[in-house]
């Protein structure tokens, strides 16, 4: 997919130590107020409201004023672009990095509906949201598949689908991944993300806003996922695409792509 130059460059960053970002939850502080009362930061040009540190100061963490997630992981929110007042929802949602900061863009205003499937995550969820004071925001267990009375169909002004993946753009974080996943996952996985987003479609006003998004580089799960969309659900229109290269970027690999309800 890269050629060996770039693949060369994959291999060797993602045997290198992961460096540790915070995002500056602008509910309560801005990143300079942060940058300002921790000399051991930096800030990032490109994602001002991210922070590199060496030393995480507990108070920081304890207060709600941060959280840990590479810059990469900003990219789908962005895209998203959720306004205050909007009804969202946030279909694969724990830990909650994206969901905090969506309610961070929608200033607490509106409503996410964030959802996950498993207690323990939905739990973490709920420990995040609190923490980050993300009050927009509610956190139901269940399976977004499935049908829910917090999922009506055409409720939705936005959507955000985290899907599963095989996560081979985050490697360095998730050192199991490269012993874990096996070609028949590089199948399983284009069709649970394809059903995923058909559903969600269901759940979304006309001229409302779909971002598909994955930590994956693999063109099986993003570009090629996005050709079965447009083959497949033809009341989606394609808007663009964003991603992440490690080698390019110098953060985590991902991928985004959005969506308009006709």
């Amino acid at each position: 997919n890269f050629g060996r130059a770039d693949a060369e460059a994959l291999c060797e960053w993602n045997n290198q130590p992961a460096e540790v970002y915070v995002r500056a939850n602008g509910l309560r502080v801005t990143a300079g107020e942060l940058a300002r009362s921790q000399p051991k930061t930096e800030r990032l040009a490109r994602w001002p409201q991210m922070l590199k540190t060496d030393w995480l100061p507990a108070s920081w963490m304890l207060g709600g004023l941060c959280y840990v997630q590479d810059p990469s992981t900003l990219l789908p929110c962005e895209l998203l672009d959720p306004q205050p007042g909007d009804q969202v929802l946030d279909a694969c949602a724990a830990p909650g990095g994206k969901t905090t900061y969506m309610a961070e863009l929608m200033d607490n205003r509106g409503r996410i509906v964030a959802c996950d499937l498993y207690e323990s995550r939905v739990e973490r969820l709920r420990e995040n949201v609190h923490r980050l004071g993300a009050r927009n925001t509610q956190c139901y267990l269940l399976d977004t598949m499935r049908e829910h009375p917090e999922l009506r169909p055409n409720s939705f002004d936005r959507i955000l689908i985290d899907a599963p993946c095989s996560n081979t753009g985050v490697i360095r974080r998730r050192v199991d991944v490269r012993w874990r996943l096996s070609e028949e996952d590089f199948l399983r996985m284009p069709a649970q993300q394809l059903a995923l987003i058909r559903r969600c479609a269901g759940l979304l006003k006309p001229g409302g806003a779909l971002v598909y998004s994955t930590c994956s580089l693999e063109p099986e799960e993003n570009d090629q996922v996005v050709e079965r969309v447009l083959a497949d659900i033809p009341k989606l229109r394609f808007v663009e695409s964003r991603r992440t290269l490690p080698f390019v970027d110098g953060v985590d690999g991902a991928f985004a792509a959005k969506f308009v309800q006709e």
